[in-house]
């Protein structure tokens, strides 16, 4: 799941200079603008995603977030105008403020303090994972199945790849 998140962050520069900026028209801050209504939207989701969990057992809250947010990435292929893509950001970071925290707390709970380090070691390595893969991965799609595709742009690709990748995590 952190692999995941941590690939769409790469995806979406990648996207950006792949075709999503003329495909939106964006001009001047307009990219910049879509982070930030992103990391607004992470900001504004952390307090009631934490107190959420706190209700719900964590491998359900968890794996229902994986979810919503692999719908919401398959939305924002389909995306047609930029303030369609701005929403969506926004509530992507929204419903991702509760994976981060939520990991590091079944982490926490789930593993003894002997094996503690390990473990939160092999999370914060999915995210480095990601980078290291991200390149190549979009390389393969840009020039394989997006190259050949009529019905989506190349830079949709990318977000449809995070989805698909993202459903078997959910469950």
């Amino acid at each position: 799941g952190y692999f995941i998140k941590n690939l769409n962050q790469s995806n979406v520069s990648t996207a950006y200079v792949n075709g999503m900026r003329e495909y939106y028209n964006m001009e001047n801050n307009q990219f910049q603008t879509m982070q930030s209504l992103w990391n607004a939207g992470y900001a504004i989701g952390q307090i009631p995603s934490n107190l959420i969990l706190h209700r719900i057992s964590a491998r359900y809250y968890l794996g229902g977030l994986e979810l919503l947010w692999a719908l919401l990435t398959i939305v924002q292929a389909t995306a047609t105008t930029l303030p369609q893509m701005y929403a969506i950001r926004f509530i992507l970071g929204f419903t991702e403020a509760g994976f981060f925290p939520g990991m590091e707390y079944l982490i926490g709970s789930w593993y003894s303090p002997a094996e503690l380090n390990k473990r939160a070691s092999l999370f914060a390595c999915a995210g480095i994972a990601a980078s290291m893969v991200s390149g190549p991965l979009q390389q393969a799609v840009l020039t394989g199945v997006a190259k050949n595709s009529k019905r989506y742009e190349a830079f949709q690709w990318l977000f449809i790849v995070d989805s698909i990748i993202s459903f078997p995590v959910a469950f």
